[in-house]
């Protein structure tokens, strides 16, 4: 009995090694094909991803050279200022500006390109220095480049505005995503509104006032001395037009003494004369301009102003009417409000200084109320 159980035994392990290859070959060759078909699907996706940045990188490179014409310069000949026509002086100035600006952002685009192509196709990240080098350089060139926005009415001048802005928000989704103005032009105290830009008074009327005709010259400068009673007093006011007619007239009211009490009034012919008054440490409390004079008005006054954070008030006075004035763009600019003289409304006589003082008035009082800072 013991000797048949052993030879059983035997058998069995006989039978049990004979089938030992067959077994690993119906269990684990699945393993082994699934093994093999898991890596290739692996060097399938590695091969399509390749392909897809492969694709990507001539897409780019396709967009890049199809876009590259749109962030070509306008010829010297074809850039024609926003609003007001500039002297040559100012002309060659703004056309300098401009084409030192745009080469400088085509420098900034060719050291963006990779960087921005690798963070969308890549997910990379740049270091916090180099972020923040990045981001000082397009900080740079926008400022550069909105200045000119206020200049020229220029296609490839917005086209790089808008590049820039889609650069920050790639590498800051967080970032505002509209163009804004350089930081020396914003303000937080004040909005535009139109009417207290073109010098109403708080309770809605323009400030164009009619001589009276009873009694004359006295009852007109009682009404002047009762409007300069809201004016501060002790100003220095700088006053630049060059038309002698206005000039005379405005200086003669001054030395009438319709101005508001130790008022001094500097007189100007033009922004090179008044320029070169400020390089002597004048200094004033009250500027009043015209936008356009023969050797540079409002326009070159208010862009060097700002540029040096001087934030004396600047008034405009001008013939433009309020619907041809660009009020919004002269806000911007960096103008605190504007009398408009077309239509007769301000006149050389009395009822001129009346006028003059009311806005004058009505500046004062609107930025007491609401607190702007100039």
């Amino acid at each position: 009995m013991k000797l048949q159980l052993m030879a059983l035994y035997v058998l069995l392990g006989i039978y049990a090694v004979g089938q030992a290859p067959l077994y690993a070959q119906n269990n684990m060759m699945p393993a082994a094909k699934r093994l093999a078909k898991n890596l290739g699907q692996k060097e399938v996706r590695d091969i399509r991803f390749q392909q897809q940045l492969f694709k990507k990188a001539v897409e780019s490179r396709l967009q890049y050279a199809a876009s590259s014409a749109v962030y070509t310069p306008t010829s010297p000949d074809q850039l024609v200022p926003i609003i007001y026509p500039l002297n040559d002086r100012q002309r060659r100035l703004e056309k300098r500006r401009y084409y030192q600006a745009m080469k400088d952002f085509a420098a900034l685009k060719k050291d963006l390109a990779p960087q921005l192509f690798y963070i969308q196709t890549q997910n990379d990240k740049l270091t916090p220095a180099a972020l923040s080098h990045l981001y000082m350089r397009i900080t740079a060139v926008e400022e550069k480049l909105s200045c000119l926005a206020l200049v020229f009415d220029d296609k490839p001048l917005q086209a790089a505005r808008t590049y820039l802005l889609k650069a920050r928000k790639i590498l800051n989704p967080y970032a505002a995503n509209e163009l804004t103005l350089p930081s020396h032009l914003r303000r937080t105290d004040r909005k535009f509104v139109a009417k207290e830009f073109f010098l109403y008074g708080p309770d809605g009327r323009p400030p164009y006032l009619k001589r009276s005709s009873w009694l004359g010259e006295i009852r007109n400068a009682y009404r002047a001395k009762k409007i300069a009673a809201g004016i501060p007093t002790g100003m220095r006011i700088a006053f630049l037009n060059d038309l002698s007619p206005v000039e005379y007239a405005v200086y003669s009211w001054y030395r009438r003494g319709l101005f508001p009490k130790d008022t001094q009034l500097f007189t100007y012919r033009s922004v090179h004369d008044f320029e070169r008054a400020l390089e002597r440490g004048v200094q004033f409390d009250l500027v009043i301009t015209d936008l356009v004079m023969a050797n540079g008005g409002g326009y070159a006054l208010i862009a060097q102003f700002r540029r040096h954070n001087n934030t004396t008030p600047v008034l405009a006075l001008s013939a433009f009417s309020e619907e041809d004035a660009h009020a919004q763009t002269l806000f911007d600019m960096g103008f605190d409000g504007m009398l408009s003289t077309h239509g007769g409304g301000f006149a050389l006589d009395a009822s001129g200084y009346l006028t003059l003082l009311n806005a004058l008035n009505n500046y004062y009082q609107l930025k007491a109320a609401n607190g702007w800072a100039r």
